[in-house]
């Protein structure tokens, strides 16, 4: 049975003969794309002075795009007794991971425990197209850590994945330079280039699920040495 993504479960043991080879697409969904502009001006240094007495204007185009994917957390195990232990989780976003995306992308950086401040400065068309809720934005607060005793049980074998939501954004942008630091005046500006494109991607960690099945340590190993195969390839 081919699996199909859904975000409330990923591919089951119980009915995926080889959970580790599957094709990169099937484990993921696009939400939604969007094109986004922006601008920004900042004071520059003149050829040849020390003193800041030019000004940079940048007009950028940013294509987003919004989707979830399942990833694979640690390997494949199996137990022949019961045996609890201590499973720390993480979700949310990591501040340094967004700072560096925004950093990339040469917008305000988020503030510490703030949800990622790229959502903010889209436009409501922009948001619509992605499908961005309130709900949606709480996500990418800084990451939780949770830590739980859990219980795994004897002849059975368990995988754990992580259901993750990520933007991706590549933005390109024309930059213009002109003499003074006043308001915008095409008959002041004395250089003009294109900005290479940069390609840019914050993640959020949304979920988490423990998928159990009971089984051989025959089947076990089968599904081991596949997922050897999917280290090597």
């Amino acid at each position: 049975m081919s699996y199909q993504f859904s975000p409330l479960n990923p591919p089951l043991l119980a009915n995926t003969p080889d959970p580790f080879n599957l094709d990169p697409a099937l484990l993921q969904r696009e939400i939604g794309i969007t094109e986004w502009k922006g601008g920004r001006a900042w004071d520059i240094q003149r050829p040849g002075s020390n003193l800041y007495i030019d000004r940079a204007f940048e007009w950028a185009r940013f294509n987003v795009k919004r989707f979830q994917y399942w990833e694979r957390q640690g390997v494949l195990e199996h137990f022949a007794d019961d045996f609890e232990r201590t499973v720390t989780t993480v979700t949310g976003s990591e501040i340094t991971r967004k700072q560096e995306f925004e950093r990339t992308l040469n917008l305000e950086v988020t503030a510490q425990g703030s949800a990622l401040g790229f959502l903010a400065k889209l436009s409501v068309e922009a948001k619509t197209s992605l499908r961005i809720t309130n709900s949606i934005t709480e996500v990418w607060r800084d990451s939780t850590t949770a830590v739980d005793k859990v219980t795994f049980k004897a002849g059975c074998s368990y995988l754990t994945w992580l259901l993750k939501e990520a933007f991706t954004v590549v933005k390109t942008a024309h930059v213009a330079h002109m003499r003074g630091t006043g308001p915008f005046d095409e008959r002041n500006i004395y250089s003009r280039f294109d900005v290479p494109p940069v390609t840019a991607t914050a993640e959020a960690t949304i979920g988490i699920y423990r998928d159990k099945k009971r089984q051989s340590e025959v089947e076990y190993r089968r599904l081991q040495k596949l997922e050897e195969k999917s280290h090597d390839s």
